[in-house]
């Protein structure tokens, strides 16, 4: 069994996710158990789920919680840096991760219009909820593959992120 460490970030609100990826039946898998600001409080948790060929999509579900109640989006990204257990800052997760030094986009896009890192929006219930179910061809488990996101930082941010279409100077870094 591996065992990596991803985190999560909601405005000021750091949730640490401690992750282990496992190799069974030809799957990997990586959980993420989520908790608010370094406490025990349970904020969610997400999934990873990758069959064992490189290339093969990964399959995130799992749900949030503990988010700003009927916000329309927010920005879900992988960034550069894993944090060392303890460092709730999200500032030292560093960029969205982008080994192939392309331009920012939705997780819609090719890898030539988009981060590795870029997962679009996210959006939460009157309830502060968020249900995530989707597949990306770009991320993958794989140690071995450039896009590996394991050993960086998942953040989930305050604001939407405009996928690279916006009329912002940093649109198509960060959105």
């Amino acid at each position: 069994m591996r065992f990596v460490s991803l985190y999560y970030v909601l405005s000021v609100i750091i949730f640490f996710i401690d992750v282990s990826s496992s190799f069974e039946m030809k799957t990997w898998v990586a959980r993420a158990d989520l908790h608010a600001d370094s406490s025990s409080l349970p904020a969610g948790t997400l999934i990873f789920t990758q069959a064992d060929f490189l290339g093969s999509p990964v399959r995130v579900t799992g749900t949030l919680i503990n988010l700003i109640p009927n916000t329309k989006y927010h920005g879900f990204h992988v960034h550069m840096f894993g944090l060392p257990n303890g460092e709730w800052n999200c500032s030292k997760a560093g960029d969205h991760w982008n080994p192939y030094s392309t331009i920012h986009g939705d997780r819609y896009d090719s890898i030539e219009r988009r981060h590795v890192g870029d997962l679009g929006n996210i959006w939460s219930d009157q309830f502060g909820s968020a249900i995530i179910d989707f597949e990306d061809s770009i991320i993958q488990l794989h140690t071995t593959s450039s896009s590996s996101i394991l050993d960086k930082s998942i953040v989930v941010h305050k604001d939407e992120d405009d996928l690279g279409r916006g009329m912002y100077s940093d649109s198509k870094i960060t959105g």
